[in-house]
């Protein structure tokens, strides 16, 4: 499924052109930060108004504990998300190191092959770029 996304973002820049679809996603991502906005307004009424009804506490002492709540939670959540980006990033060097060792040797093995002939290419290039341009 990720692949046929990728597939139909990079067929859009192709046949759209970057600038609409990076508009469409812009439009796409604002909506949904509009969405989470209200939903998380809503939820926040919600919580004070069952604050009051339940502990029969003022609107503003409903509204300061709904607010200690939600910093309290929010910093769960932060606490989480880091943990796992830490994760990912252990992860990802854990892999990169062989993989970067393995494209080295590679690239040394290729050079090995090729040799002299691609210092020339190099060299024609540079130079027949410096001629026309």
């Amino acid at each position: 499924m990720k692949k046929l996304v990728v597939a139909l973002l990079i067929l859009g820049f192709l046949v759209f052109g970057g600038e609409i679809v990076v508009e469409i996603m812009h439009h796409i991502l604002e909506l949904a930060l509009h969405a989470v906005l209200i939903v998380l307004e809503y939820l926040e009424l919600f919580t004070e108004e069952m604050l009051e009804a339940a502990l029969e506490i003022a609107p503003r002492e409903a509204q300061t504990l709904t607010a200690w709540l939600g910093l309290g939670l929010f910093l769960i959540i932060l606490t989480l998300i880091v943990r796992k980006l830490l994760d990912v990033y252990q992860g990802f060097r854990e892999w990169f190191g062989p993989w970067w060792q393995e494209q080295k040797a590679y690239m040394k093995e290729l050079y090995a092959r090729l040799g002299w002939p691609v210092v020339g290419l190099v060299i024609l290039l540079v130079a027949g770029y410096l001629f026309l341009f």
